[in-house]
């Protein structure tokens, strides 16, 4: 077993993304293509400032600019293509649109009556069944009267509940579809500021997940819960405008920040993205905007290759990576079926040629990883997926795994007439 060493006090660091930006980041947006977009305030040479939305290259920020009547101040992409924008524009494209429409890759919709002038909505999240939610200072979008959060079906937008007393400034879908909202709500208790729980019935307090300040909020790949804001304690723990939450307790960021967090998203990779109004933050120099990355990053690379009796060979990749207290994913793809699968893992690799182990077997095919453990399942379709749940315990950080999937192929009445292989992984734990 290998492990690597990592810092005693953090496993995180704070990185600057080229000089910053000379403005306040109010908002952040990740696109599918994993590039950033952000919503700033743009000094003009006429005096006064531009919400304007900017993606980095890489290089430089570059505006983002889309065919509409006033500014757009979010943007999110769907999971079938198509572009959700939002901003204080009345048209898309030319269509009439109320501060929201959607692009479809040919055409511009509205989503139903929109919001009223002078309403906003600040972020729009694509929810697992597909509906939509709008957050945001609205009192009402679609004609329902709702204040701060709503729900788009397709065809009609929905209230959830009473919706919230004042604005909702960020909102997270949990994996069972109950969401995590950060506003100020009315309930039959009084009024609650803070992070509440919708579980499609009714609003509730997250725990002791409730504090004065916090404006952004975002789910860390174990289920840990970020906000950011303007704060200088989390249920009586000192942190200074951003913090964490186990489930449990609530946990500083390094130093924290001297200044104000309005935005977090994930940036890939395991990172985490902040904009707000700073120069630093944890003691680093970053300009209204920063990276949080991973010092012990959860890593996978591609062992060997994979073989075939005909075609392409089999493939495994990871769709999940080993972080500490998440889920490891890895789909097989092109596969023989029906098959025995075997799911081998180890700690060492190895390079034995297949046909040696479990003959007949084509040229190519190799046991490519030491077996430790295994599981076997039977596999009736060309893709077969697998997990691994990660127990958070810190001591497996580092630890790196191998992994392969072994076949028997099977033939019309179910008997094994040759084996092959798909190429291994080498899986390193990683934590946030």
């Amino acid at each position: 077993m290998r492990a690597r060493r990592f810092p005693a006090k953090s496993s995180n660091a704070w990185l600057p993304l080229g000089a910053g930006l000379p403005s306040p980041v109010s908002a952040l947006f990740r696109r599918a293509d994993g590039s950033l977009v952000v919503r700033a305030a743009i000094p003009q040479s006429t005096g006064g400032n531009v919400s304007m939305l900017l993606a980095w290259n890489g290089v430089v920020w570059l505006p983002v600019v889309f065919p509409t009547n006033g500014s757009v101040d979010g943007l999110l992409d769907l999971a079938n293509g198509d572009v959700v924008v939002h901003g204080t524009f009345t048209t898309a494209g030319g269509v009439p649109a109320q501060g929201i429409a959607r692009w479809s890759g040919s055409t511009w919709s509205p989503l139903g009556a929109g919001v009223p002038p002078g309403q906003g909505i600040g972020r729009v999240l694509e929810l697992q069944n597909r509906d939509l939610l709008a957050i945001g200072s609205f009192g009402s979008i679609g004609g329902v009267q709702t204040r701060g959060i709503a729900r788009w079906d397709g065809a009609a937008w929905h209230a959830l509940g009473g919706g919230a007393a004042n604005v909702v400034s960020d909102a997270i879908e949990l994996a069972n579809g109950d969401l995590l909202a950060l506003g100020g709500f009315q309930l039959s208790g009084g009024f609650v500021s803070g992070v509440l729980r919708w579980d499609g019935a009714a609003w509730s307090v997250v725990g002791d997940a409730v504090g004065g300040g916090a404006v952004a909020m975002l789910r860390l790949v174990n289920g840990d819960l970020l906000v950011g804001g303007a704060f200088t304690g989390m249920g009586g723990v000192p942190a200074a405008g951003i913090a964490r939450w186990n489930g449990s307790v609530w946990s500083p960021v390094g130093a924290g920040c001297a200044g104000l967090i309005l935005a977090l998203a994930n940036a890939g990779a395991g990172d985490i993205a902040v904009g707000g109004t700073f120069t630093r933050i944890d003691g680093a120099i970053a300009t209204n905007f920063a990276r949080l990355v991973s010092l012990c990053p959860a890593t996978v690379a591609s062992l060997g290759s994979g073989c075939a009796a005909t075609g392409s060979p089999s493939v495994y990749a990871a769709t999940a990576p080993a972080w500490l207290g998440a889920t490891y994913r890895a789909r097989g793809s092109n596969l023989p079926e029906p098959a025995i699968a075997a799911v081998v893992t180890g700690f060492q690799t190895t390079s034995i040629p297949l046909a040696q182990l479990l003959s007949p077997s084509p040229s190519g095919c190799t046991l490519l990883v030491v077996p430790d453990f295994g599981e076997l399942a039977l596999v009736t379709a060309d893709v077969y997926d697998t997990s691994v749940a990660v127990p958070n315990v810190p001591t497996l950080v580092g630890v790196v795994l191998h992994q392969q999937l072994l076949f028997a192929e099977l033939d019309a009445n179910a008997v094994p007439i040759r084996s092959s292989s798909t190429n291994g992984l080498t899986v390193t734990i990683g934590a946030f």
